[in-house]
């Protein structure tokens, strides 16, 4: 329970929104996904959600061990264009600052600490919470660094990553080193349960799901070429969460970043994936039949290369897994048990024709099912003490509610 908790404003974006979501129970959320000149023109909008009580329960995937904070929903719509009160603006005068997934939104809180007159600067503790590179999409990269400098000398930047890959990007892409370390503190893999959209065709136990990506065809090649049955769903449309996809088969996913929500979220929902080995996601990137624009394998092999990240050597020899390959939780030995691997296409169709006629419990050889749900719940518990300790290393008295 905490006494006198100060309250916390969270940044963050809607696919960031879930890492921490069930978290905590004493955070403001801020959501950056709605749009900056939408008026709040709504009671939906303008309404302040009542605080939201996690509790826990060792078999439900959507129940964690709690850190016993509150938390408020947020919607920046509040405060954009006009009319938004002293009282809620003082609201918003926060002890500690989370920047989530996209860190440059909130490059305006780093860049403050830059400045000489201490009435100029943000006074609260920021954390940097990396999901998608530290610098995404920035182009003036050398007034960020300056950053840096700024954050350690006044001693109120924490540095989080959700993933291997940040940390060595943040210290040999961008430049910065972080003298207190960055904590690796992956996603609790919670998600909200929706009804399977009606607009889908019917989710059959004998057929596979993915979802299309706005570029490449690979799902397509396995559908129409390897005759693999798969219920595509559109780029643009949603399959209702991990829930959803228990009803088929497995899911099929060519990584389109170095790690994705829902990867962590099917794990815990005991989804059985089916992935692409490091070797084929390669092959396919390089002859332009999947997306590339987020996934560098050059860049992962330089990172690895000048890093002393370890790796699970009992695997090292393996050409289905090379080091590089374990920045990416796809690849990792971590949570490899609970991930199925093929490493061609036609390695695919193979194994649909081997349980063409069986049902998706069948498949599930490694029964993800079942083991992957228990893994997650356990791996939950460390994730939440991560967060715990980075919270008393800030001065809060945490304890972590069972």
């Amino acid at each position: 329970m905490v006494r006198g908790a100060r309250r916390i404003v969270l940044f963050v974006l809607l696919c960031c929104a879930m890492v921490l979501f069930m978290l905590y129970e004493d955070i403001l959320v801020l959501y950056h996904h709605i749009p900056y000149d939408r008026v709040c023109n709504a009671a939906a909008n303008c309404d302040r959600p009542k605080s939201r009580t996690v509790s826990s329960n060792n078999t439900d995937p959507n129940s964690p061990h709690s850190l016993d904070l509150s938390m408020d929903n947020f919607d920046p719509g509040q405060i954009q264009p006009y009319g938004s009160p002293s009282s809620r603006a003082q609201e918003l005068i926060k002890a500690v600052i989370i920047i989530c997934d996209t860190i440059p939104h909130g490059r305006a809180l780093l860049e403050s600490l830059l400045e000489v007159d201490p009435a100029r600067q943000c006074q609260s503790k920021i954390v940097v919470e990396m999901t998608n590179r530290f610098d995404w999409e920035v182009k003036d990269k050398e007034l960020l660094k300056r950053s840096e400098k700024g954050g350690v000398l006044h001693g109120r930047l924490f540095f989080v990553a959700n993933n291997p890959v940040e940390q060595l990007y943040l210290e040999n892409a961008v430049g910065w080193k972080v003298p207190n370390g960055v904590r690796l503190l992956r996603p609790l893999g919670l998600s909200k349960d929706y009804e399977y959209p009606a607009e889908l065709p019917p989710a059959k136990d004998t057929d596979f799901i993915a979802r299309a990506f706005y570029c490449g065809s690979v799902y397509s090649i396995l559908s129409n070429q390897y005759e693999i049955p798969i219920n595509i769903v559109p780029a643009a449309a949603h399959y209702g969460g991990p829930g959803n996809l228990l009803a088929f088969k497995g899911f099929i996913d060519f990584p389109y970043q170095y790690s994705v929500m829902k990867f962590y979220e099917n794990i815990a929902y005991g989804v059985p994936q089916f992935i692409p080995t490091p070797r084929l996601l390669e092959q396919v990137l390089k002859n332009g039949l999947h997306c590339a624009d987020w996934v560098s394998v050059p860049l992962l092999k330089r990172l690895i290369a000048h890093s002393s990240h370890r790796t699970d050597p009992s695997s090292d020899s393996d050409p289905k897994f090379p080091k590089w390959s374990h920045l990416m939780d796809f690849y990792n030995p971590l949570f490899r048990p609970f991930v199925y691997y093929f490493d061609s296409f036609q390695e695919l169709a193979d194994l649909n024709l081997q349980f063409k006629n069986s049902g998706r419990k069948e498949i599930d050889t490694k029964q993800v099912r079942v083991k992957g749900r228990e893994f997650y719940i356990e791996l939950r518990k460390e994730i939440v003490r991560g967060w715990a300790d980075l919270f008393r290393e800030m001065g809060f008295a945490i304890n972590i509610k069972p």
